[in-house]
C-alpha cells in the first residue's frame, strides 16, 4: 500500500488551509489624531490571523483589502515545500589590480 505522505499528489485541503482569506471588514473608532472613516480588517491563513486597518469609503477600503489578499495568495503559490537553505558559498577572491603604468 502506498505511503500517503510520500505522494506526490496535491492535498486540495492543505492547500485550502494555506489560503489567505478575508474574515471581516468592519468599521472601527478613527485612530487618535487621525481623521476619516476607518475599517479594521482581518485576513486568515489557516490559523494565523492578520489584523490591520485602513481609512476610506467601504467599497474603497473592500476593494484594496480584497487586492491584498490576492497578491498575498499570488506569492504564497509554489511555496508549500519544506525550504531548504542553500549551500555556503566560498568567499569571493579579490579583483586583480588592473595593469598600468609602473612608477619609477
Amino acid at each position: 500500500m502506498a505511503n500517503p505522505m510520500l505522494s506526490s499528489a496535491p492535498n486540495p485541503e492543505l492547500n485550502r488551509e494555506a489560503e489567505y482569506r478575508l474574515e471581516s471588514v468592519s468599521r472601527t473608532a478613527t485612530p487618535a489624531g487621525m481623521e476619516g472613516t476607518w475599517f479594521q480588517y482581518v485576513i486568515a491563513q489557516g490559523t494565523n490571523m492578520i489584523t490591520g486597518m485602513r481609512c476610506g469609503a467601504k467599497a474603497q477600503v473592500d476593494d484594496e483589502i480584497r487586492d491584498m489578499v490576492e497578491r498575498l495568495n499570488e506569492r504564497r503559490v509554489g511555496k508549500t515545500r519544506p525550504r531548504v537553505k542553500p549551500a555556503p558559498q566560498p568567499p569571493s577572491l579579490p579583483k586583480p589590480l588592473a595593469a598600468g603604468p609602473v612608477a619609477s
